[in-house]
Parts: structure tokens; sequence; C-alpha cells
């Protein structure tokens, strides 16, 4: 009580130095200033909700001197501090109603439209996905996917990074068993690898984070085609180039004799993967949950829980085909 009693004292003692007096114009940037030592004060002291108000009393002050990015960085470090209070609140297991986490995603809310305003999308859509991000560890994944799409159509100025917001994108879909959407996106994710790289990659092999990219996607429209089960007539052409590499009858060296090219795929995981399409055309689930036990290894926790989902369609099959 005496630490908030002391704090509203000296907040109120930096705020009276706005009021306007008769003659005499307030020093915003003296004011400004006491509001982040106070807010560093706070903050080390744990009480974050109190350094984000001081933050967001920072942000006025800048918005009052027309300084946007001044305010943007007021208001990001104002919605840290409230994800701080969200998380100690939460690490003592003290009853809570979300307070602090509005007050985060609004700060960053007003931060973003400040930077749309000031024309830097791509700055926008890093706070987007930061947000984003920080739902996603609390497992709100449809409020973490709403995040990420905004800032998906921010980010259209840096090529490599939308493609890994996409990814995520994908991902989240795939947790919200919206299988069909996280394959269309997935075969999107793999053409824009294509066009991009066409520029500076040699023939069909790509390079440092887009070989990774390509390959990771490549595993999860594999383990979605084996998931929903397509009818050979109703695949799409695109789909079922890709599961020509999948097969016995194409092997590596066709392969890559027919214009294809494994992307640095490590060679045991690529005929783990061959040998469980094969395993799943012919319905053979002993071999499928033995090739699980052997794929896990190699798999993200995402992809694991995919293929375990592959492996109880097939055991109990719930009609999730096209």
């Amino acid at each position: 009580m005496e630490q908030e009693a002391d704090f509203f004292m000296q907040y109120k003692a930096v705020s009276n130095k706005l009021k306007k007096r008769f003659l005499k114009k307030p020093n915003v940037a003296e004011a400004r200033e006491e509001f982040g030592q106070l807010a560093s004060t706070l903050s080390m002291k744990g009480c974050y909700h109190y350094a984000g108000f001081c933050c967001l009393a920072m942000a006025r002050c800048e918005m009052n001197m027309s300084h946007s990015l001044g305010e943007v960085q007021a208001l990001t470090d104002a919605a840290r501090y409230f994800l701080q209070a969200d998380q100690s609140v939460e690490a003592i297991h003290s009853p809570k109603y979300g307070e602090h986490l509005i007050c985060a995603k609004s700060c960053f809310d007003y931060a973003i439209k400040v930077l749309i305003k000031c024309d830097l999308p791509c700055m926008a859509a890093s706070l987007c996905e930061e947000i984003g991000r920080y739902y996603e560890e609390k497992k709100d994944y449809h409020t973490a996917l709403s995040l990420y799409l905004r800032g998906a159509e921010l980010n259209f100025q840096n090529p490599l990074h939308l493609l890994l917001l996409q990814q995520k994108i994908m991902i989240l879909k795939t947790v919200l068993d919206d299988f069909n959407g996280a394959l269309s996106l997935c075969s999107e994710i793999l053409h824009q690898i294509s066009d991009k790289c066409s520029y500076h990659c040699d023939g069909h092999t790509l390079l440092g984070q887009y070989a990774k990219l390509h390959c990771d996607c490549e595993i999860q429209m594999i383990l979605l085609l084996m998931l929903l089960n397509p009818h050979p007539l109703k695949i799409v052409s695109g789909y079922s180039q890709i599961l020509q590499k999948y097969t016995w009858t194409c092997s590596e060296n066709t392969v890559l004799k027919n214009g294809f090219s494994n992307n640095g795929m490590d060679p045991e995981l690529f005929t783990l993967m061959q040998s469980f399409v094969m395993a799943c055309s012919g319905r053979d689930l002993s071999s499928m949950e033995y090739l699980q036990s052997r794929l896990r290894f190699h798999f993200t926790p995402q992809l694991n829980m995919l293929l375990q989902k592959i492996i109880e369609e097939y055991n109990h099959p719930a009609g999730l085909g096209f």
C-alpha cells in the first residue's frame, strides 16, 4: 500500500507539470523524461502494470510533441509491461480477469495504427506477430491466428519473413482442424518459394532458409494429404505431382531426373516419408505405427500431432477427406 501511495503521489506530481498555466507553457519533454524514470523504477520493483501506465503517459507526451516513432516506442513498452504483469499474476496463480492482457493488446493495436499511418507496415507486422505469439503460447489459437493473418497482410515488403509467418498460420490452421485451409496455404507457400527463388537459385535447388521452409512445407503437405485421403480422380495435379516423389516407383534418381529435388531433406527422412506414404496407401496400420515411432525424432511437435491424427483417422475413420 505504501508503494502504491508513493507511486500515485509521484505520478500526480509529474502530471501537474503538464497543466496549462497563465503565460507558461508546460515542459512536455521534461515530463516525458520523468515518466520514463518512474516507469524504470517501478519495473525494477516488479510493479509492471504501474510501469505500463507511466509509459502510456509518455506516449501522450510524445503525441503532443508530434513524435510518432517515440509514441510507438512508448506504447510498445507499455504493452510489454502489461504482458509482464499478466505473466506475474499467472505465475502466482492469482485470480485474474485478463485485464492486463486486454491493456497490452489495446496498446499494440494503437501502436500498429500509428505505424500504418507513418507508412511503416513491416514494423506494424512485427508487432502483430509479437502479440500473436503471446496468445499462441496461452493456447488462444483463434486470436493468435487473426493477429498472424493481419501481420501477413502488412508484411508484403519482406518476402522471406512473410513466408515464415504464413507457415505459422498454416500450423495454427492445422491445430484448429482446418485441414483443407492448411493444405491450400501449404501449396501457396511452395509456389511462392519457387517463384521468389527462381532468380537466385541454381535450377531446382534451393538454398538456406528457403530450402528448410520448402522441406517443412512439403512434409506438412504430404501428411495433410494422407490425413484427408482424397480420391485419386479428385486430387489436384499439383498435389499428385508432389506425391509422385514419395512412391516406390519413383526412386531418388528418378526424382532428380524429373526435375525435382529433395532440397536438403535428410535421405533417411525421405526414405521414411516414402515408406509412410506407401503404408498409408495400403492401409497397413502396423507399418504406419512403426514408422511413426521412427519419424517422431525428425518432426516438430506440430508435425507429430498431425502424424498422430493420421494414425487415429486410419484406425477410426471420421471422413475428413475432400
